[in-house]
């Protein structure tokens, strides 16, 4: 699965692989917990054979921060960590815009061939607990 990020004059995208992380639920998990403010930090690997990334997230108040690590190989070494990106913004916009691009791939599962690709069914349970999070958000909690 390719992945891509945005976020003012950065751009970064990379290619995943399906395991041995059950990375897109792990995703969408940390980022309901951020949401409802249920977590402070949450951290997120990908596997994109041979190196490896983390998705390392951190709020503080209401802002989120996001940074993306690389690692060279999976033995994910310290010095050979660099960091791809990083983007900061409000918890439930940074979290809104996950949201809105996860809506669409679980939208495009189909002709893209999801459950085939990625070897496991779409994490609908997840993504309707993140969608309530966000829309409970926009409320002022829950």
């Amino acid at each position: 699965m390719s992945l891509g990020l945005r976020f003012e004059e950065q751009e970064f995208t990379t290619a995943v692989a399906c395991g041995p992380y059950r990375s897109l639920e792990d995703l969408i998990e940390a980022l309901t917990a951020l949401t409802r403010d249920e977590a402070r930090e949450a951290v997120v690997r990908w596997n994109c054979e041979p190196d490896e990334l983390d998705f390392s997230f951190e709020s503080a108040g209401d802002e989120l921060r996001l940074e993306v690590f690389h690692y060279a190989t999976r033995a994910r070494e310290a010095e050979s960590r660099q960091r791809v990106f990083a983007a900061a913004g409000a918890r439930r916009e940074v979290c809104g815009e996950f949201l809105g691009a996860l809506e669409d791939l679980r939208r495009d599962r189909e002709v893209d061939v999801f459950e085939s690709n990625w070897r496991r069914e779409f994490p609908e349970r997840e993504l309707t607990e993140l969608s309530r999070a966000v829309a409970s958000a926009g409320r002022g909690g829950e």
